[in-house]
């Protein structure tokens, strides 16, 4: 099984600022993970803490930010 990446470029809300990342293609995600101190880089803030059920019926808590 292969997996694939792709590069994005992901822009402050006020489009003033941007970086490049590359993340992994999850066809069944519903979320986007990006770095924290990526999004922080362009002024976005965590605004709450949700646990997130993944595949194999594991679970994961991660900070959610400001949504686009």
């Amino acid at each position: 099984m292969e997996f694939i990446y792709i590069k994005i470029r992901v822009y402050s809300i006020d489009l003033t600022k941007w970086e490049d990342v590359e993340v992994l293609v999850d066809s069944g995600a519903l979320f986007t993970s990006i770095p924290r101190s990526v999004l922080e880089s362009l002024g976005f803030k965590p605004i709450t803490r949700q646990k997130l059920r993944v595949y194999g019926g594991g679970s994961l808590s991660v900070m959610l930010a400001e949504r686009l």
